[in-house]
Formats: structure tokens, C-alpha cells, sequence
């Protein structure tokens, strides 16, 4: 059975929630509502009344473990994707506190892939202005800055080595832009990160038989077949090897999807998605504050 479907990609975007977790304290209230992922401190004195829950048990939990050397338990309604720790000292607490100051920027997204991290939100929720990694994209990406460019490819770099399992990943690649692209911001970002980390840029495995149209405003529903018009294949042999594939933004997933599948078909044992920056809105085409 194939790991990745259109069906599938769809079921996640319309039916899985919730579809990315922030530790941000000014995130919170906003995801409060849809229980992403939270440190709930109980009315009470006595440390054994407090819980750390983790609604991905693909990224969030295999994360925390290796940096904290703490165990999460599955929650006992196999229904929900989560995980919890009851903490029962004040030094795991402060373990665990600590990990959610480190780590309260980075947005972890629910996908097919093996783990997907986004570095920042493009568009702080409560001022409805770019953030500062959402600045730099749009330079990057639109007016061609060199020093954005510069300054993401040591951001994306930095990240990666210190980010659990993706420092450990064979290879790097990029979203496949279409070969007549005069400019590609993921491309051009890759290619200088893979030299900075020491992991070859395999993004040129990737050959369209086809002709690949603009998604940028197509529908949800339409753009896996644009992409599968494209008829894009991979080329090169990574069987049984981990990739790191980037992208500069991601709304609702599609794309980063669709080509994960790619890689997997390709014989990709590990595919850890990884963004610049992740939208307000998780699907593509509605209201949105980008």
C-alpha cells in the first residue's frame, strides 16, 4: 500500500486535527481551542499534579525524547495522535520547561512525511504583520536580497545541525521548481546549505516528463493533478537513505507531500519535511493573512 495518496493528503488536510502544533506564548490562546500541543499547570501545590502533552507522536514526541531523555506515554484513547508525561518532580519539570523555551518557536506540522518542521509563521497572528523569518522570505523570494538569502541559508543551516534526526539525514534536497524557473528561492537555498552541512544536494534526481502548470492559485482539489500533469519522476538511487526536503513555505502541504512520495518511490527510507515558514491557514486559497 502506498504510504502517500492523493486520498490521503486530502484526509489530513480536511479531517486531521490539529494540523500544526506552536509553543510561542502569544500562539497559544489561538490554538488553545483545538488542543495543540500544551503544558497545563493544575491548581495545586503538589508537582505530581502537573502534565506535559504532545499531540504528534511523529514529531513532537521522537524530538522531546532525544533532548530531554524523557519518556511519552501514548494516551490511552488511541483515537487521538498524542502523547502525555505525568511529571512527578520538580526536576522533571524543569527539564520539561526548559524544552518548551528552547523549542517554542519551532511550528511541528501533521503529514505523511516521517517528521515536518517549520522554522517560523510567516504572519504573526495577533499584529497581522510579517514576522521577521516571514520578512526575509518574502525578500528572498520576490525582491531577490541577497543578504535574506544569505541570512536564511545560516538560519536553515544552524537549524539543521542542531535538530535532532534531520542532523543526522544522508541527504538534502529541495521542492522541485520547473527547469525554465529564471529563480527558485528553495533551489538557491540548498544548494549553499548542503555545502555549509556536508550533505550532497540531490534535487536535481528530479525530472519532469511533463508540462508542469502553476498551482500557485489553483484550488485545494485541483492541485494534485497539476502535479501529476507535471509527470515528475526521480532519477537517482537513495534506496534505504534519509532526505531533509525543503521548502521555503508551506500552507496546506500538497506539494511537499506529492514530492515526498516521490522520494519514498525512489526507495527513501526517512523524508523529514523542513520550511522556512508555515502560513496562518492550512489550506491553500482561503482566507489567509499572507
Amino acid at each position: 500500500m502506498d504510504r502517500i495518496t492523493e486520498e490521503k493528503v486530502l484526509e489530513v488536510i480536511d479531517k486531521q486535527n490539529p494540523r500544526r502544533c506552536c509553543f510561542a506564548e502569544h500562539q497559544r490562546c489561538y490554538f488553545a481551542e483545538h488542543q495543540q500541543c500544551y503544558f497545563e499547570e493544575h491548581l495545586g501545590i503538589s508537582p505530581n499534579k502537573r502534565n506535559f502533552t504532545a499531540p504528534f507522536s511523529k514529531s513532537i514526541a521522537p524530538i522531546f525524547e532525544d533532548e530531554t531523555g524523557l519518556k511519552l506515554f501514548y494516551h490511552w484513547d488511541t483515537r487521538f495522535d498524542r502523547r502525555y508525561l505525568d511529571i512527578n518532580s520538580y526536576s522533571d519539570l524543569t527539564i520539561v520547561e526548559n524544552w518548551i523555551e528552547k523549542r517554542k518557536k519551532l511550528i511541528f506540522l501533521r503529514d505523511l512525511l516521517d517528521m515536518s518542521v517549520a522554522l517560523s509563521f510567516n504572519i504573526d497572528y495577533d499584529l497581522r504583520e510579517k514576522t521577521k523569518l516571514g520578512e526575509l522570505e518574502y525578500k528572498a523570494k520576490h525582491q531577490h536580497d541577497t543578504q535574506a538569502i544569505n541570512t536564511i541559508v545560516n538560519i536553515v543551516t544552524d537549524e539543521i545541525n542542531n535538530l535532532p534526526f534531520y542532523q543526522d539525514a544522508d541527504y538534502i534536497c529541495s521542492v522541485p521548481a520547473h527547469p525554465n524557473k529564471s529563480f527558485d528561492l528553495p533551489a538557491t537555498i540548498v544548494a549553499t546549505v548542503s555545502k555549509h552541512l556536508n550533505k550532497a544536494d540531490i534535487t536535481k534526481g528530479f525530472i519532469f516528463d511533463g508540462n508542469k502548470e502553476s498551482i500557485k492559485d489553483a484550488e485545494l482539489e485541483k492541485k494534485w493533478s497539476i502535479l501529476e500533469q507535471a509527470k515528475i519522476r526521480y532519477e537517482y538511487n537513495i534506496t534505504n537513505q534519509t532526505v531533509i526536503l525543503f521548502d521555503d513555505k508551506y500552507q496546506s502541504g500538497t506539494t511537499m507531500q506529492y514530492i515526498a512520495m516521490k522520494l519514498y518511490q525512489a526507495g527513501a527510507k526517512k523524508v523529514y519535511g523542513l520550511c522556512f515558514v508555515k502560513t496562518m491557514s492550512n489550506k491553500d486559497n482561503r482566507k489567509n493573512y499572507d
